[in-house]
């Protein structure tokens, strides 16, 4: 088998591409998979972590480039129809939408641009910009969001609205406001994701003036979408307590801070046994099982089991694999606490020996 450990082995930024020998892999009825010859089937990129919270980063400044060699520097209805990459559009009137730029011809921006170098502008009521964010928010999470807005110089009339949300629950909206008509503003706020999604998740970005008012404009630049740092949530809800080292001992309990908030525990509380895995074994199985904050899902302290065929070498425990199948019952420790089994089949196992152990990463 082949194992890629991607801090050691993969670089931040590089692109890669994934190839198979024809044969070199089966199904589970034993026939031999086409494997991938070429370099454009099956690619990724590793993200830089500096980078890798950014959900949404937009100054539409990729977006303009198209725009800019043809007057007047945006992109409307009619002969100069076109898409603006990356957000769809969508209006139940008439009216201009595109982008603008500082130093270009700028019909459509505030008094005062001097703070942002290109903007998204929708002219009339009733339109907005939209941008598919599903699989890039990751469910039980905080966020922050924040944006520039603003409303065409004389047009203190059009209202503006920025939500986040999906098909039955909006996480953040930004209330219908009137914005500046002198500059841009800066606006900015936290939003927490469900536990589950409902359909497509959007970021929208909103002319909310009554369609009957007709061409008014509002103006958005700057969109940025970043996933807070959970664990420092955490340590906000524990404001009396000194929690800025997540590998610190408060008690101490031979729990570090990272532990106590990935397995749910009370950093100022001796409660290291209650945070222990537990297993039991019959005939046919073992059943390893431990606990797992909501809070600590798809944070750098995301508890996990790893295994072991030589207490050497260690490797993540994956459904299904080596006789091993993992599930979850929801609050099964606690309000908050997930309670995660992994059963090891004696019959399914590939080995004669195999050894788990509980890893929540610094």
């Amino acid at each position: 088998e082949l194992r890629i450990d991607p801090v050691a082995d993969l670089i931040a930024g590089k692109d890669y591409a994934v190839l198979i020998e024809a044969g070199a892999l089966l199904d589970e009825d034993g026939v031999a998979l086409d494997g991938f010859s070429s370099e454009s089937t099956w690619t990724f990129t590793v993200l830089d972590p500096a980078t890798a919270n950014i959900v949404l980063n937009g100054d539409f400044s990729e977006n303009a480039l198209e725009f800019l060699p043809a007057w007047p520097g945006y992109v409307g209805f009619g002969a100069n129809a076109t898409s603006i990459p990356g957000w769809s559009y969508s209006n139940t009137g008439v009216g201009n939408k595109g982008i603008n730029g500082d130093g270009i011809h700028t019909p459509f921006s505030p008094s005062n641009r001097s703070a942002v170098t290109y903007f998204a502008f929708l002219q009339h009521g009733s339109s907005q910009f939209s941008q598919d964010l599903t699989g890039r928010l990751a469910p039980n999470s905080r966020y922050r969001i924040s944006f520039k807005a603003a409303n065409r110089n004389g047009d203190s009339s059009a209202l503006g609205q920025v939500t986040v949300g999906d098909d039955s629950t909006t996480f953040y909206n930004s209330g219908v406001q009137s914005w500046s008509t002198a500059a841009f503003e800066q606006f900015t706020a936290e939003f927490t994701t469900p536990a589950a999604f409902d359909g497509s998740v959007l970021v929208t970005l909103l002319n909310a003036t009554d369609e009957a008012v007709g061409g008014v404009t509002v103006d958005y630049s700057d969109v940025e979408i970043v996933k807070i740092d959970s664990y420092a949530v955490w340590v906000e809800t524990y404001p009396s307590l000194d929690l800025s080292d997540p590998n610190g001992d408060l008690e101490p309990d031979g729990i570090p801070h990272h532990m106590e908030f990935a397995l749910g525990g009370h950093p100022n509380v001796h409660d290291a046994a209650s945070l222990m895995p537990t297993h039991h074994s019959d005939v046919n199985s073992l059943n390893y099982v431990f606990r797992r904050a909501d809070v600590a899902i798809g944070s750098d302290h995301e508890p996990y089991t790893a295994y072991s065929l030589n207490l050497l070498d260690w490797y993540p425990v994956t459904h299904g694999i080596n006789g091993m199948t993992i599930s979850v019952n929801d609050d099964g420790a606690t309000t908050g606490v997930d309670a995660v089994t992994v059963e090891v089949d004696y019959e399914q196992a590939s080995e004669d020996q195999l050894f788990l152990r509980l890893v929540v990463p610094e």
